[in-house]
């Protein structure tokens, strides 16, 4: 019987987490921008990217400041530039799935819209 309640109250803390985490999650449409950029801000709406979990783009979790704050124009102190931190190969958070991995592909102009 113990067990059985030890089972119950672990799934529902996991529910519990679960929907605290969905109810955090933001709804609107949200504006990237690194003062200095060449490029125009882009619009980022998490709604369609809601399959994907938090950290492939918060990377230092999801009360980390605004990326702009870190990955400035010119870089600085070890951290990537913010070209590099959506736009990099491998680990751009942008480019990793929009140019490498199969999800629908952009051009600039689709993102940095003017």
């Amino acid at each position: 019987m113990k067990k059985l309640i030890l089972v119950a109250a672990a799934v529902l803390i996991c529910a519990g987490v679960g929907l605290t985490i969905a109810a955090t999650a933001p709804t609107e449409p949200i504006t990237i921008a690194t003062e200095g950029a060449k490029r125009d801000p882009v619009t980022f709406d998490h709604a369609k990217h809601a399959d994907l979990k938090c950290e492939q783009c918060h990377h230092n979790g999801l009360d980390e400041p605004k990326c702009g704050v870190c990955h400035t124009v010119e870089g600085k102190d070890g951290v990537s530039k913010a070209q590099d931190a959506m736009h990099a190969r491998t680990t751009g958070a942008c480019r990793s799935c929009h140019f490498d991995d199969g999800a629908q592909k952009l051009r600039c102009g689709d993102c940095h819209k003017k």
